[in-house]
């Protein structure tokens, strides 16, 4: 009896306990749900408060805009008035704001300008980019910079080119609109006034900016006018930035005019211009006159672009005329310079003629380079004629490293042809 009173004292004792741990379970569950919707309820409103932020920075920018429309209505109410009197060209505020206006939104300064009966004059350009650069543009600052600028450079360059240029170089090297002003300027030149765009790139008085807008144009006037653009090029000191320029005027003027080309090349002073010219010219037109590229080279002063313009001459021409390649090569002094033009040649005939190549490819100096070229030979003129390749393989004289190559590959492809 008293081991069944303990008993079901112990089980009374474990329910009690049961039902309190149940209990504190069921109030830990309603604090979680509690705190979850606490911190839904935290979220919302603090999107809530985003958007309304975000709604008073947009409600500040339309109210921006907002009031500029207004200054324009409110001005073409009294236009016809304004006309009869005169007065219109004197309200230099009200003029600001509708110009202003005019690169807000969709409206077309030009249009605005004219309907109001106004012809907008060098200052209103110059007073608006003014306050781009000091950034007082009030809600034009709401617009790509370089979008505004480049817009007002194009219709100030249509209305009045002379005060534009003058204006714009005479800027302060640090404003932030000088660079964006003559960029503007080189995009909008007509490019058949070369003399007028020579004269304003010599007012540009930093060197660096300067020789960036040259390039550019150089770029630009490359295909239509090649002639100019080499004019343009000698006002670059830096011939580190010319290299790729030249080249390109080089090319334009050969596919112009290649005599003309030729002519060009003797009136570049620059050594290291002059070769990268010739490098060029002889590049297209190498596999024509041999003889009179051949000359061409000769008149390159550095060894290494010497070398780069007859490897052009060896590769276009060995295919056309490789006999007259191979005369050109013999005529070479021994030396690291034949070695390449050895290893140029080989390898530009090595799929018409390797026969020839295989010749060519014993010539050269260095073993491994010789050794891989050959055998890399003889599997082009085994595929191509087995038949001429076997009668060469047994009388050639080879290295045993070589002999093994060309025989294993040789028996491959044998092999494959009696399946």
């Amino acid at each position: 009896m008293p081991f069944h009173d303990t008993s079901s004292t112990m089980i009374k004792l474990l329910s009690f306990c049961i039902t309190i741990l149940l209990i504190l379970c069921v109030g830990l569950f309603f604090e979680i749900i509690s705190l979850r919707d606490a911190l839904k309820s935290l979220n919302e409103e603090i999107r809530r408060g985003e958007e309304m932020a975000r709604s008073g920075v947009k409600l500040e920018k339309e109210q921006k805009r907002l009031k500029k429309e207004i200054n324009y209505w409110e001005m073409r109410s009294r236009d016809r008035e304004r006309k009869k009197t005169g007065t219109l060209e004197e309200s230099s505020s009200e003029r600001e704001n509708l110009f202003e206006l005019a690169y807000i939104g969709e409206n077309n300064q030009m249009e605005i300008m004219g309907k109001m009966g106004v012809s907008p004059t060098p200052q209103d350009f110059q007073k608006t980019l003014e306050k781009i650069g000091k950034g007082e543009t009030g809600g034009l600052q709401d617009n790509p910079l370089t979008w505004l600028v480049m817009g007002i450079i194009a219709d100030w360059f249509k209305s009045d080119r002379e005060s534009l240029c003058q204006w714009a170089t005479n800027l302060q090297d640090k404003n932030p609109v000088y660079g964006q002003a003559l960029q503007g300027i080189v995009k909008e030149w007509p490019m058949e006034d070369t003399q007028g765009f020579s004269r304003f790139l010599d007012m540009i008085r930093v060197s660096d900016l300067r020789d960036s807008m040259i390039i550019n144009a150089i770029y630009k006037l490359g295909e239509t006018s090649p002639e100019f653009a080499a004019s343009l090029a000698g006002k670059i000191k830096n011939e580190s930035l010319l290299q790729q320029p030249i080249a390109n005027i080089t090319r334009s003027l050969f596919l112009k005019d290649p005599e003309k080309t030729l002519k060009w090349l003797d009136t570049i002073s620059s050594p290291a211009l002059k070769d990268v010219a010739i490098e060029t010219y002889v590049y297209h037109v190498a596999s024509g006159d041999m003889d009179k590229t051949k000359g061409v080279i000769a008149k390159i002063s550095r060894e290494s672009s010497r070398e780069t313009a007859m490897t052009y001459l060896i590769k276009q021409a060995a295919s056309k005329f490789p006999q007259k390649a191979a005369d050109i090569i013999n005529e070479y002094p021994e030396g690291q310079s034949k070695q390449n033009l050895i290893r140029c040649f080989t390898s530009s005939i090595s799929d018409s003629h390797p026969e020839i190549a295989m010749q060519w490819a014993d010539q050269i100096d260095d073993e491994p380079t010789r050794v891989d070229t050959m055998v890399h030979l003889s599997k082009v003129w085994i595929d191509k004629d087995m038949d001429s390749f076997t009668k060469w393989f047994k009388q050639a004289e080879l290295s045993s490293l070589q002999r093994e190559q060309m025989q294993k590959y040789y028996d491959n492809m044998m092999s494959l042809k009696r399946k």
